[in-house]
């Protein structure tokens, strides 16, 4: 910061009683008479002070800054920018035994997370539910051509005697546009109790999530929903489908769904798990919402979720779910639009 240096003259009268003196100027001083000159006593000798004045100026307002304006994606369709999405995910988890079914199943507890996206190297990096330090990237390299199609893209690495198979799904397919979701399977053989395979089932739904000063404050949104899951109990896994329903009650700040999930196993009888359903919360500054299940609607098998509002005015939903009940646990997404 700049200061404006002034400077004042002083004035100084010195009478001189003493005897004839030699007269010399202290530094920051100018004398009426020449340096080292002797005057007689009792002379006036005017010596002036020169003084530094501290006064400061005010300083000169700062430019300015134009704050860095990070670019995004408008859509999930063909992203074109890095990213990190927000998502839901939750996993199932079991052994197939060696001789048929399952033993040790269990469902971890639904994880808020994040899906990356890498415009460089076109790859998604995802992690696991139960610690989010593990992640895996699903890259080019490790696309499955034959497998993959309009509808989803299959991605597989081998590791250590584990197998992880990703199935990403294009959300066209879905008639989406703000959200999608993927699965990833984690299968070890002989690990388990007995030499059974151990294997992870983890559902993660993601996407561009609406703006909390954008979810809607008055009126209802009724959204139609798809179901994508496992489910376990003693026979084995079942694969997960299914229609939903989902409505949100703006002005009350609530939410009410419903779904008729079916388990097919590899071999044996579906599951037809009837109307599941519950209610839950609005939270409107994060756009998210979750709901427990209701067992007057069911009083076998419930379902809870957890998830976000995507897109603007919470145009479409994403959840991860937990089913649970008739000896069986399972997860999954539900996702869809209004």
């Amino acid at each position: 910061m700049l200061a404006t240096v002034s400077f004042r003259t002083v004035a100084i009268a010195l009478t001189l009683i003493a005897l004839p003196a030699t007269v010399s100027a202290r530094p920051g001083q100018r004398s009426s008479v020449p340096a080292n000159t002797t005057v007689p006593a009792n002379a006036t000798v005017s010596v002036t002070s020169t003084a530094v004045s501290n006064t400061k100026q005010p300083a000169s307002p700062a430019p300015a800054v134009t704050p860095m304006v990070v670019p995004t994606n408008a859509t999930l369709i063909n992203p074109t920018v890095s990213q990190a999405f927000p998502a839901w995910q939750a996993t199932t988890n079991y052994e197939l035994k060696t001789g048929g079914g399952a033993q040790f199943y269990s469902n971890h507890a639904r994880a808020n997370s994040t899906v990356r996206y890498d415009a460089a190297t076109g790859a998604y990096i995802v992690r696991e539910t139960g610690d989010a330090t593990k992640t895996y990237s699903l890259s080019a390299a490790n696309k499955v051509g034959a497998e993959s199609n309009a509808t989803y893209t299959v991605y597989r690495t081998i590791s250590g005697g584990t197998t992880n198979t990703f199935r990403l799904y294009n959300p066209v397919a879905l008639t989406l546009t703000y959200a999608s979701y993927g699965t990833w399977r984690q299968s070890t053989p002989g690990i388990g109790y007995q030499g059974a395979t151990k294997v992870y089932d983890t559902y993660f739904v993601y996407g561009i999530k609406t703006a909390g000063a954008d979810v809607p404050r008055s009126g209802t949104g009724n959204y139609s929903a798809v179901l994508d899951g496992t489910f376990v109990n003693k026979n084995g896994p079942y694969a997960l489908s299914g229609n939903g329903a989902f409505t949100a009650n703006w002005v009350a700040g609530t939410i009410s769904y419903s779904a008729t999930p079916v388990g097919t196993p590899t071999s044996g009888p579906v599951i037809n798990f009837g109307t599941v359903g519950g209610n839950g919360t609005i939270n409107f500054s994060n756009a998210s919402f979750s709901g427990r299940n209701d067992r007057t609607i069911n009083a076998t098998y419930g379902m809870d979720l957890s998830g976000y509002f995507f897109g603007p005015a919470a145009a479409e939903i994403g959840a991860a779910f937990k089913l649970s009940g008739g000896g069986g646990t399972g997860s999954g997404v539900m996702i869809g639009k209004k």
